[in-house]
């Protein structure tokens, strides 16, 4: 079955009809949508370069990298290679502790190690709004003493 995209490129062939025989089918969509070997060589180096971009979340790089890879028929060891160092810095090297064996646990690691990470954010921010309060009543406290 072919994707919204595939099928709507190929009704506007004005070479396709009804009667167009299957191997001219295979061709069109062959030279359509074929990689060639400089290509693959090309896409081939290229997963190490791939990184998280600072808003793509752990659910949506692992669908990249996934994408990706597949379409160069890596092995999941190559996969799970791919995602860990493509990662953000801040979650990497957790992730490469683990010494993950599946995308799966390096997704977790991942995610886990964000969880850690807001948290600490979360926690940073609530002290900043804690001393900035605290500066505020000592002002409020000082004025009232010195009226």
């Amino acid at each position: 079955m072919l994707t919204d995209n595939t099928a709507h490129w190929l009704q506007r062939q004005e070479t396709v009809t009804e009667d167009t025989p299957y191997d001219d089918l295979v061709k069109l969509l062959q030279e359509k949508y074929s990689i060639s070997k400089a290509q693959r060589f090309q896409m081939h180096s290229e997963p190490a370069a791939i990184s998280q971009k600072a808003k793509e979340t752990e659910d949506e790089f692992p669908n990249h990298i996934e994408q990706f890879c597949n379409q160069l028929n890596l092995d999941d060891a190559s996969k799970i290679h791919h995602f860990v160092n493509g990662l953000q810095p801040s979650l990497r090297n957790h992730v490469m502790l683990t010494q993950p064996t599946t995308m799966e646990t390096a997704i977790n690691a991942a995610r886990a190690e964000e969880g850690v990470l807001a948290l600490q954010r979360s926690k940073s921010s609530d002290k900043d709004d804690e001393a900035s309060l605290t500066t505020l009543v000592k002002r409020l406290v000082s004025q009232l003493v010195g009226v």
